[in-house]
């Protein structure tokens, strides 16, 4: 009778992800300066699981869980520089490349929320943990995103 029902939703989205630094270091004989930046631009499918709980005829709540699937597609961002001077001197050495040499090209990630549909409105809260770009276990870079969703459906 639809009370409690089941369905599956595909979703279709662009985000990046952008995370950057400053630090400075004086030991007292040397500074060091670093900056650090790196981003990514990903398109992401995200397949889910809906469970609704209906209240009133065009009102219920609902739960939702499920997989993302994001894939890099440009405006990798990718940089290292740090510039070191011994104090006294105008010895400056600077060096720059890349924070991580190998990014993984695909991320995956679970997502689980919970949401409110009134007519063709809904909000919805979501919490997001991905992998992350890095390929190397001691360099983490998963993500945990967190969401607020308001939509409209087309009828």
């Amino acid at each position: 009778r639809g009370l409690r029902k089941w369905s599956y939703k595909a979703e279709l989205l662009y985000t990046t992800y952008n995370f950057s630094f400053t630090d400075f270091f004086d030991n007292g004989s040397r500074q060091f300066t670093t900056d650090v930046a790196l981003g990514f631009s990903y398109l992401k499918f995200n397949l889910l699981m809906k469970y609704a709980f209906y209240s009133k005829e065009n009102q219920y709540l609902f739960a939702n869980a499920g997989i993302s699937n994001g894939h890099t597609i440009g405006n990798i961002t990718n940089e290292y520089f740090q510039q070191r001077q011994l104090i006294g001197t105008d010895l400056i050495t600077e060096t720059d490349g890349k924070v991580v040499e190998e990014i993984r090209k695909y991320e995956q990630g679970f997502i689980a929320g919970i949401g409110y549909s009134f007519g063709e409105f809904a909000a919805e809260s979501r919490i997001e943990f991905g992998t992350g770009m890095s390929r190397f276990i001691n360099l983490s870079s998963s993500t945990t995103r967190i969401s607020l969703l308001i939509s409209y459906q087309f009828q």
